[in-house]
């Protein structure tokens, strides 16, 4: 009978782990002010889950594309299930004279097997200036940083 109830346990930890992550995965995204800081962000980050480069690199100020072409974007390629496996939520937006600095709190799944569900969070900061009357990512985009390093000194 022990080897019964282990087995009914075991099952019903396993259902209960799957219903977890599929309530977790399932959200709703939160729609964010249009015209804010932490849009042109979410728009960023949507645009890099959907491999459209092209939209994401509308949301970098000019001196960023500059160092992040399109070709920089495409050859970078971030392992698109990171960022399947991540919910992603904007914490604070504090602005420092002509700049916006938002957060995100980034939660980030790893599966290792039927029992093995490992989750650790971790905070984004963005730098946005205003460019043209909108937002844009002037530093620090996540999951690209790579590419938006200064090259070295001539």
């Amino acid at each position: 009978m022990p080897k019964y109830w282990m087995i009914g346990s075991g099952v019903a930890l396993g259902v209960l782990l799957i219903a977890a992550i599929a309530v977790a995965l399932m959200r709703d995204a939160v729609v964010l002010p249009e015209g804010s800081p932490e849009k042109a962000v979410q728009l960023y980050l949507k645009a890099i889950s959907e491999e459209d480069f092209e939209a994401a690199q509308t949301t970098l100020s000019s001196e960023l594309k500059e160092r992040c072409s399109l070709e920089e974007l495409y050859s970078r390629s971030y392992p698109r299930e990171n960022l399947d496996d991540s919910r992603v939520a904007h914490d604070v937006t504090n602005f420092v004279d002509d700049r916006a600095i938002v957060v995100f709190e980034v939660t980030q799944l790893s599966r290792g097997g039927p029992f093995d569900l490992n989750e650790w969070t971790h905070d984004e900061h963005y730098t946005l200036v205003r460019e043209e009357g909108e937002w844009r990512i002037s530093a620090s985009p996540w999951p690209y940083q790579g590419c938006t390093q200064p090259g070295p000194p001539s």
